[in-house]
């Protein structure tokens, strides 16, 4: 899932001795079984291996939507369906994402239409289930532009945003990809019992790519230790069921933080500072105007990522923190305070 961005969710399984353990990975959650001896169990163990064996490539976790190519020069490119056009991917510009099993998994890529050399930027996300699509974000913020400001400020902000040309909710054997509905069949494991996973760090960024957003949820927490459990705040309450969704932008721009030209650069600031200005007095916030997310193009800049951004009186909450790494408070990144003060033994039997 990691390297190969035409798999949606795996299955494995591993063997200590005889015991059989059954595993499930999807872009929301990870599920195991409890163990089973196949030297014992063999009823349950013909009834795994085939169903595995039988099973469509769909079934297993594959993307029937994006597919691999070799082109006649031998290189492997992928052809993509996204609203009734087949593009054809020519580079990769974020992935990083990806590396967290559990996110939103955003990858873009520089693409083309199959046949036609015009390029345009195409981005595969998982989004929330209840999350409002990219398309629909940009449009309802335009909207309470114009609605404040007039049509000719809304037409002058549109220049400084990515212009959407084509969208879609994945569809997997005619219906819409869901990490719960399709790949569980509607079932949701609880967390009864939940335990912290020490890591090492929160992760680091690709420096190739252009757009180092991360989301951070029991996926990228930091130091821990099960003996205090006094301490440990779970920040995930549920499974965070996603749907997925694909985009394609008309600009293909050359982001901030890859800029060697100030003038360039002075361009950008100025120009995403006008736009954060409208955005903000129409009731909006960004929610991640970082250096990977603002561009220039044709002498303009231009605001991307606007995946995140809501309305200031929104009372949806989020359970996953949507930030920058790099600019990120640590015991924000962590949601957990590193410094409390030591808890005396009165106060926890009190």
């Amino acid at each position: 899932m990691v390297q190969d961005p035409s798999r949606r969710f795996s299955f494995g399984i591993t063997v200590e001795n005889a015991d059989i353990r059954l595993w499930f990975c999807s872009r929301s959650s990870r599920v195991v079984s409890k163990p089973f001896d196949f030297s014992r169990d063999l009823d349950l163990l013909i009834h795994v291996f085939p169903s595995l064996a039988f099973a469509s490539k769909e079934e297993l976790g594959w993307d029937p939507t994006f597919r691999p190519f070799i082109k006649n020069n031998g290189r492997l490119v992928h052809h993509i369906d996204i609203d009734g056009e087949t593009y054809e991917t020519c580079q990769t510009l974020s992935k990083s994402s990806a590396d967290e099993l559990i996110s939103h998994a955003t990858r873009v890529w520089f693409v083309n239409r199959v046949g036609s050399d015009v390029p345009y930027v195409f981005k595969d996300v998982w989004t929330e289930e209840d999350q409002m699509p990219e398309h629909s974000v940009c449009e309802a913020l335009l909207l309470d532009i114009e609605e404040k400001y007039g049509a000719e400020t809304r037409e002058e902000v549109a220049t400084h945003l990515l212009t959407p040309i084509a969208h879609c909710i994945v569809h997997v054997k005619n219906e819409e990809d869901h990490t719960g509905n399709v790949m569980m069949r509607g079932y949701t494991p609880t967390f009864k019992e939940t335990y912290r996973v020490n890591v090492e760090n929160l992760g680091k960024c690709d420096d190739d790519d252009m757009n180092p957003s991360t989301e951070i949820g029991i996926e990228g927490l930091g130091r821990g230790d099960l003996k205090d459990p006094l301490n440990w705040y779970n920040p995930m309450r549920r499974i965070l069921h996603r749907k997925h969704y694909r985009i394609v932008f008309k600009e293909v721009g050359k982001s901030l933080r890859t800029m060697q030209n100030m003038s360039d650069v002075f361009t950008v600031l100025s120009d995403s500072a006008k736009v954060l200005k409208f955005i903000h007095r129409a009731g909006w916030v960004h929610r991640d105007p970082s250096i990977g997310n603002l561009y220039i193009y044709k002498s303009r800049g231009l605001i991307g990522d606007l995946e995140y951004a809501k309305r200031k009186n929104s009372d949806i909450e989020r359970e996953l923190l949507t930030d920058t790494l790099h600019f990120m408070a640590v015991e924000a990144a962590e949601r957990r305070y590193a410094h409390l003060p030591p808890i005396k033994e009165a106060d926890v039997h009190a």
